[in-house]
């Protein structure tokens, strides 16, 4: 498996699973709020987790392409920008192909979502920026 791929599986799962958290906790509030809505938390945290993935990898396949050309890192804000416009968009789109009829709950997902992905995003690119670079470590599966 190639480390591009790696990495971009790495982030995929890594979102999924904190966006994951937050649908469910989300489905929770919900519970306490509605008894006996079981569905609407399990729902909301697959929902969350589904979306999480696909904009999780959206993202590292884009930021892989912009370093392999040999660009640097995007700005935070960019980053940001980034991942809010795409997590956004594919929240978007898959409450549409799930038809949620309620035009308020399709926007507010959609601007949790787009949230989110800015959070994501500028934590993804804060913490490669800090992390020292690859040619002065030593791989650990390399024989020396």
């Amino acid at each position: 498996m190639s480390v591009r791929l790696r990495a971009v599986i790495v982030v995929a799962v890594s979102w999924g699973m904190l966006w994951m958290l937050v649908g469910a906790a989300l489905g929770v509030s919900a519970m306490v709020r509605w008894p006996g809505q079981l569905g609407a938390a399990v729902f909301s945290a697959g929902f969350m987790g589904i979306c999480g993935v696909i904009s999780g990898a959206g993202f590292a396949a884009l930021l892989s392409r912009k370093r392999v050309s040999g660009g640097k890192l995007p700005s935070l804000m960019r980053s940001a920008t980034i991942g809010a416009v795409g997590a956004g968009s594919m929240s978007f789109l898959l409450l549409f192909i799930a038809y949620i009829p309620t035009v308020g709950v399709m926007a507010s997902i959609t601007a949790m979502c787009a949230g989110l992905g800015a959070l994501s995003a500028v934590t993804l690119v804060g913490m490669a920026r800090r992390a020292p670079s690859g040619s002065t470590q030593s791989d650990p599966r390399r024989a020396h």
